[in-house]
């Protein structure tokens, strides 16, 4: 567990810190259930469960933030996705395998 929860910390460490571990039990969360945070002038979006589909970020629409980029902790590849006046629309990378949290890293 150690060893699993350091690298996770290695990874995310710019955005999260628990004084405990976190329970790895889903709760009935879905991938629509999203926290947002802030951290240094970026905007993190941590998607409750693991996704496995298009994620829409539906209180980031192009009129109230222009984004310019997004990536995702842990993954090195591009992160692709559109914005309209719905939301935000993240697609999925397919060679993704994240054994932690799905955090999404918002520059605008």
């Amino acid at each position: 567990m150690q060893i699993t929860l350091g690298s996770f910390m290695k990874k995310m460490f710019g955005e999260i810190y628990w004084e405990s571990a976190p329970s790895h039990e889903n709760k009935g969360f879905t991938q629509a259930d999203i926290r947002f945070t802030t951290n240094y002038g970026a905007l993190y979006a941590t998607v409750l469960a693991t996704p496995t589909q298009t994620i829409t970020l539906k209180y980031l629409s192009v009129s109230k933030i222009k984004i310019k980029r997004i990536a995702l902790l842990g993954y090195d590849g591009s992160i692709q996705f559109e914005q309209t006046e719905e939301g935000t629309i993240i697609s999925l990378p397919e060679d993704i395998n994240l054994k932690h949290a799905w955090v999404f890293k918002i520059s605008s």
